[in-house]
Parts: C-alpha cells; structure tokens; sequence
C-alpha cells in the first residue's frame, strides 16, 4: 500500500473503535442495544479489520483505478451526513415550545415494572416542569404495552404524572401505540374527542424530534418541539437507528 493509503487505514482502525465503544457502551451502562447499536457494532468490526482486508480488497479489481480516491469520498460523504443529522436533530431538538392553552403530547419509551426507564422518566420530567409552568395546557400520554412490559407505557406515564401533581383532568391516556406514527395518530384523535388544541408541545428526546415532526405536521399540527436530555452514549446510536424510522416516516406518510 501506498503511505497515504495506510494512514487512511490506521483512520479508519481508529473510527472503528470509536463505533465499538458507541455500541457497546450503551448496552453495559443503560441496557440499551438496538438496531443503531448493530450496525455501529457491524462498522466498528469491519473498520477495525480494514487495514488487513485492504490489500486483498485492492487485488480483487484492478479495472478500478479510482478505488481508494471512492473510499475516501464514500468515507467523507458518510460523515458528512451523521454531522448534518446531528445538526439537524439539534436544531429540532431547541425550539422554544408554546405557552399557554396547548396539547403537550408525551412519547412513550420502555417501562420497567410499573416505573418509567430513565429515558422515559427524562421525558416526564420535561412534561411535568412545561405544565405546571403552563396551567391551561392540556397532556397525552402516548405508549402501549410491549411485549416485555408487565403494563402499557401510558399507564406508567399517567401515574408518574400524577405524583408530580398534575391534575387527572389534564392528562389522557392513549395505551393502544406501538410506533411512533401511532403515538401521532392516536394521539389525535383523543385531542379532536376533547377538544384540546392542536397547539401542540412535542415531548421526546432530540434525536427522536426529527420524525415525530414530520409525523405531527402530516397531522396537521402546529407543533413545537420540547426535548428531554439524552446522555452523549446514546447519542450515536439512537441517531443511526433514525435514520430508519426518517425512511419509513417519509415513504408512509399518515393516510
């Protein structure tokens, strides 16, 4: 190999460890493995083996001059757009959200026993801190039961959101969702039976705005954004498995 090819290889090493350790990372301190989680694992392994499979990868063709010049831009291009969807994903996550009479709408994550997981209980204390900064702003609660839940995500929330002392009154439970479209979708129609606003407060985590956005605006929302923490582990992970949900949310829109 040439100098510059090798140094692209010991880059490549080293952006595969990093992929192992965004992977890995998640699963040992949150519990957290997914399918943004596998393919950061697939990447990391075969970043890491690059510099060895390279000059039998190099051998194989020789009707493609141009091989390495392709793989640097394929490399670039391929951080070009996880920079931008991090961009994207941030600037969706900070928009100031409504005041006032609103719809807050919160999305379900895993629950454990009859308590919410920290991501979802992050995205309960954002919830509880907007109403009772906002008395006249109404909330559903949106998450069904999965099938390693012992009660749906709704139920969860509801109580959680009851012991931080919001009113009953306030609060719906939508326990049929099983995907984000859902959430969306129910969620909709348990505004139109009360006559809640379609001024709606959006309540997930940053990474997720993204595609709940384009699901509330095929809805007819109008919508602000309001994100809960999401800790730096989970970042690039959660990231890529949007990549996916983005395809479907743009390819099926809401009927």
């Amino acid at each position: 190999m040439k100098v510059w090819e090798t140094r692209l290889c010991r880059v490549m090493f080293f952006l595969g460890i990093v992929f192992l350790f965004f992977s890995l990372t998640p699963l040992l301190f949150f519990q957290v493995f997914h399918v943004g989680s596998l393919v950061l694992l697939g990447a990391g392994i075969f970043l890491m083996l690059l510099p060895q499979l390279y000059p039998h990868l190099a051998n194989l063709s020789t009707r493609w001059p141009c091989r390495s010049l392709w793989g640097i831009v394929a490399l670039g291009f391929g951080v070009l757009l996880i920079f931008l969807a991090f961009v994207l994903y941030a600037a969706y996550g900070n928009q100031p959200p409504a005041s006032g009479e609103a719809t807050v709408v919160v999305f379900g994550a895993q629950v454990k026993g009859n308590a919410p997981s920290l991501s979802l209980k992050r995205r309960l204390d954002k919830a509880a801190a907007y109403l009772k900064e906002n008395p006249q702003a109404n909330c559903v609660v949106s998450g069904g039961q999965g099938a390693d839940e012992s009660q749906p995500e709704a139920e969860v929330m509801y109580e959680y959101l009851l012991k931080e002392g919001i009113d009953s009154s306030r609060i719906a439970v939508e326990d049929q969702s099983h995907n984000s479209e859902e959430n969306v979708r129910y969620s909709n129609l348990i505004i139109q039976q009360k006559g809640w606003s379609k001024q709606v407060v959006l309540v997930t985590d940053s990474y997720h705005q993204l595609r709940v956005s384009i699901y509330a605006g095929q809805m007819g929302w109008a919508y602000k954004n309001l994100s809960s923490f999401t800790p730096v582990l989970l970042w690039m992970p959660s990231v890529i498995r949007e990549f996916f949900g983005l395809f479907k949310a743009w390819m099926f829109p809401i009927a």
